[in-house]
């Protein structure tokens, strides 16, 4: 994620979009030729196939990158998964941002090789799972933290068909697999968009999660802001969201330089 020196240097070279979700970003095979920062909401990254098929292959979210400067076809099309906006820079004022600042791009770099990264071990650790086991690897993936009566709590952002071709699977797969974790006492469905994890040691086993990396999903978060697939509660409320202080700062920046 970028950090609050290079949002505030980048934003205020950047004009404001609102975004709904179900909205295209941008469409694949589009020439972009500019870049934007995430401020609030979730992106999917999509592919669409020559014969028409659909598939999410990472989403992005507050404080990552989307879009390009190098001229080139885009060659995925990004969506919004919720609502939110992103804050826009050209590629001329990019360019002349990086000759200006180039301190910043070592900022930059770090969000693009991190959302790369992400990618490669979305791909890596869905390798050698099965259905079940790729569904409640990633339900832990998401870090809950405690909600109501010190319950780990998830809200899912993304819609199930998206999760679905996320986890390569089907959506009717997909809800097989999370039936099966709640006749297992793994897991509870509150609502149709919140996950309640009802016992973490067998969802681990079911996910065959390195136990090295469960003590994270196991902390409370007083702030919980862990990831970008989803947002996390321990209260009522959820979104996915940069820090109230930073969106603050980046949306008055962002409409200044409207």
């Amino acid at each position: 994620m970028l950090g609050d020196q290079a949002l505030a240097a980048f934003s205020v070279r950047t004009t404001r979009t609102h975004f709904h979700g179900g909205e295209t970003i941008i469409t694949q095979g589009d020439e972009v030729g500019r870049i934007g920062v995430v401020v609030s909401g979730l992106l999917k990254i999509v592919v669409f196939t020559e014969d028409g098929a659909e598939h999410v292959l990472q989403t992005v979210g507050p404080g990552q990158l989307v879009g390009n400067t190098d001229g080139q076809r885009h060659g995925h099309a990004v969506e919004a998964a919720t609502d939110g906006m992103v804050c826009w820079m050209p590629r001329e004022a990019w360019n002349s941002f990086l000759k200006a600042r180039p301190e910043h791009y070592q900022a930059f770099l770090s969000v693009t090789l991190q959302q790369y990264q992400e990618a490669q071990q979305g791909v890596i650790r869905m390798r050698g799972r099965n259905t079940l086991q790729r569904v409640a690897f990633w339900l832990l993936d998401q870090k809950p933290a405690r909600g109501t009566g010190n319950v780990p709590l998830i809200r899912i952002a993304l819609s199930r068909r998206d999760l679905a071709s996320l986890l390569d699977m089907t959506a009717e797969t997909l809800c097989r697999a999370l039936h099966q974790l709640i006749e297992r006492s793994a897991i509870r469905l509150p609502a149709s968009d919140l996950v309640e994890i009802v016992d973490m040691e067998r969802l681990r086993q079911l996910g065959k999660y390195p136990r090295d990396r469960i003590a994270g999903a196991e902390n409370p978060r007083a702030t919980p802001f862990p990831h970008p697939f989803v947002q996390v509660a321990s209260s009522d409320r959820f979104e996915a969201t940069m820090p109230p202080e930073r969106l603050k700062r980046l949306s008055e920046f962002g409409a200044a330089s409207r």
